[in-house]
């Protein structure tokens, strides 16, 4: 049997994004492919966000969405269901983007994010 932290990648990607009749992108995608017995507790991670275009800072929430759910889910402890730390992390990010929403430009529509995630 191999060392799973010497097995290569088992992914294939690529991604596009083509802005909407702005002409700045909110955007952001990330995948990730971990390496060793984090490949096997939590999986690939594919995520995408888009910033809604009516928020004061839309790149910023989509750009933090998606930074924030790949660091914080690869740092949930391994005892933890996939389900689980998705779920946590998810929650406690949007906490998040309300709060320093809300602090920044006074108002819930300051950070606001579309945001989808497919672990495999």
């Amino acid at each position: 049997m191999s060392d799973p932290a010497e097995t290569p990648s088992p992914v294939t990607t690529g991604c596009c994004s083509v802005a909407g009749t702005k002409p700045v992108n909110e955007d952001a995608f990330a995948l990730h492919v971990p390496q060793g017995m984090a490949l096997r507790s939590k999986g690939v991670t594919a995520v995408s966000a888009d910033g809604v275009s009516g928020a004061a800072a839309a790149r910023d929430a989509s750009r933090s969405c998606v930074r924030g759910f790949v660091s914080d889910y690869y740092a949930t402890p391994d005892s933890w269901s996939v389900k689980r730390s998705a779920h946590r992390v998810l929650s406690a990010l949007n906490r998040w983007l309300h709060g320093q929403g809300f602090r920044a430009y006074g108002t819930a529509n300051g950070l606001v994010s579309t945001f989808s995630a497919v672990i495999v």
